[in-house]
């Protein structure tokens, strides 16, 4: 093998990684959006909970009915604003006021954004990606000569630290 050819082999390994090492920021920013997505929708399945179970309660008071003490408990401890309105009649517990119907529609709201809040982080971690992918490819096509490899394997390899450390705080 000619030298010449050694360095060749030396720069494209080097591309190779350098295209390793893009593909590797794209999976970290991939998985990012996996946490974040599942976490969302677990905060939106507890709300969706709450406002069934809000719904149910409701119900059940606009019927004329009360709550059994332990209910009453069990929704204070969920949400102890409630423990301010709450009233006792003969037959067992009542809310006053508009006290539920509040809760509910919090819940509502915050079920709301956070699917709005997931939309939009899905839509910027896809829109960081493809930019990647367009600059790295724009960059590779750039590529003429060793010393240019050379020189833009320094770059991206810079770059891609930067983003690791910007990422990582």
């Amino acid at each position: 093998m000619t030298v010449a050819a050694v360095e060749a082999q030396k720069e494209t390994d080097a591309l190779a990684g350098i295209n390793g090492k893009a593909s590797g920021t794209i999976e970290e920013l991939t998985e990012k959006l996996v946490e974040q997505t599942k976490a969302l929708r677990e905060s939106v399945q507890v709300s969706i909970s709450s406002v069934s179970e809000l719904n149910q309660v409701t119900y059940t008071l606009s019927k004329g009915q009360s709550l059994s003490a332990s209910a009453v408990a069990d929704l204070i401890l969920k949400y102890p604003e409630l423990a301010a309105q709450i009233r006792k009649t003969t037959d067992g517990w009542i809310f006053e006021g508009q006290i539920l119907e509040k809760i509910r529609q919090a819940k509502l709201k915050k079920a709301i954004d956070d699917l709005k809040a997931e939309g939009d982080s899905t839509r910027a971690v896809a829109m960081e990606s493809l930019k990647r992918i367009q600059f790295y490819g724009q960059e590779f096509q750039s590529i003429t000569t060793f010393a240019e490899a050379r020189d833009k394997i320094k770059d991206i390899e810079k770059e891609i630290t930067e983003e690791q450390k910007k990422n990582a705080s």
